[in-house]
């Protein structure tokens, strides 16, 4: 073996523990961060709700306590694991700021929390997300934290506008730009296999140098009903034992893909360096890329760089390995994806400069920040913290946005 090689079996299988990249087989565990027992349109015990992520082959998932039924699901949660005696699923109860004023600006995900307390009167108060997002950053390290419905935003580089229906994440940007949120989440399929909305903002926020890992799940059952095919999953690299603890510390490093369907994983190193981590490399250096394809039919897949496109292979179904080398420029994000799987970024530090891969993308959020501003959201009591902590973003953005090289951005 030679570094950063991890195995060599001398053979040219890729059904066994070693790959014809000398590299171990991912091992990804399957997830759903965003379920219900009290649903829009159903309720269900859980244990009947892990039964429901049993049956679509989902090994952990996040039951969200919420508005609707509260008072009956705020029992469930203990800060521990639900004892569901249901093998092979983990079942853990916490938070969704959705049904309350708080939501008005976008559903927080808060996953590992101690309390879900997040005010003496959450049908009153507060108005806006961002002192919940900070309450539950100062529950700890252990706290993983992302909003819902990535998919609802604009597809055609407009920015969102009220009344937004529901769930729209107005004030994602601000709270990805304040470290306030680990990942973003799809609820819908569409796209390639973002739609092409969500892809745009997380686009912005990486090449700003906001790392920001990506998710899917089901709003089981708000959106929808059943678990199905399309409906979109997270899978998360995990090796070891799948215990609730684990899963969050995979989650908040970025070690994530969005998958469409059991059957449909995608694996991505760079200088063996998997999903969510960080490579050092010197400008002119040729990157050793890595994937790892276990699909039910042939795909092609595409190797993004700071979200376009780089290179790409066509996949067979199967177990399946491929390399595709690419030179070192400027510090970069690298993906891939294929129709039905997309991975988070590894990232790619050169001479040790920090991504700021676009002025113009930068410029898109400092844009959009000065919009969110100007849009008449019911702030109520929260209106000082929430217009601080835009100024805040934006303050953060145009720094980044003079360190890609960008002159002039008009808020």
């Amino acid at each position: 073996m030679q570094p950063p090689e991890e195995c060599d079996d001398a053979n040219a299988s890729n059904e066994d523990a070693c790959l014809t990249s000398c590299y171990r087989p991912a091992v990804w565990v399957a997830s759903d961060p965003h379920v219900h027992s009290w649903g829009c349109n159903a309720q269900v015990t859980p244990e009947e709700l892990a039964g429901r992520l049993a049956d679509a082959r989902i090994q952990v998932g996040a039951s969200l306590v919420w508005g609707l039924g509260f008072g009956q699901d705020r029992g469930f949660f203990t800060g521990r694991d639900h004892p569901t005696g249901r093998p092979g699923v983990v079942l853990h109860y916490d938070l969704e700021v959705s049904g309350f004023p708080a939501a008005k600006g976008g559903h927080l995900v808060l996953l590992g929390l101690g309390s879900i307390e997040f005010s003496p009167r959450p049908f009153d108060e507060p108005h806006s997300g961002i002192p919940v997002a900070d309450w539950a950053r100062a529950q700890g390290d252990r706290v993983v934290a992302g909003m819902a419905h990535a998919h609802l935003w604009p597809e055609d580089g407009a920015f969102p506008a009220l009344p937004g229906g529901c769930c729209m994440p107005f004030e994602l940007p601000v709270h990805a730009v304040r470290g306030r949120i680990d990942f973003l989440a799809v609820e819908r399929p569409g796209g390639f296999p973002l739609n092409p909305g969500a892809f745009r903002l997380w686009k912005a926020l990486q090449n700003s140098g906001v790392r920001i890992a990506i998710a899917g799940s089901s709003d089981y059952s708000c959106l929808n009903h059943g678990f199905f095919e399309r409906t979109p999953r997270t899978d998360v690299l995990l090796e070891g034992r799948v215990t609730y603890d684990a899963w969050l510390g995979a989650l908040r490093q970025g070690r994530t893909a969005v998958a469409w369907g059991a059957d449909e994983h995608l694996g991505l190193r760079v200088e063996g360096v998997p999903i969510g981590g960080e490579v050092r490399a010197r400008a002119g250096d040729t990157l050793r890329v890595s994937l790892e394809t276990r699909f039910s039919a042939a795909a092609d897949v595409q190797v993004l760089v700071n979200g376009s496109v780089a290179g790409g292979f066509r996949a067979e179904p199967g177990i399946q390995a491929a390399e595709v080398r690419l030179p070192a420029g400027p510090s970069a994000w690298i993906s891939a994806r294929s129709q039905r799987v997309m991975t988070s970024p590894v990232y790619v530090i050169v001479d040790g400069r920090p991504i700021r891969a676009s002025a113009e993308d930068t410029c898109y959020l400092i844009r959009y920040v000065d919009h969110l501003r100007r849009l008449p959201l019911d702030r109520g009591e929260s209106a000082g913290a929430a217009f601080a902590a835009y100024d805040d973003a934006e303050a953060i953005l145009r720094q980044r946005f003079s360190e890609a090289g960008g002159v002039s951005c008009a808020g």
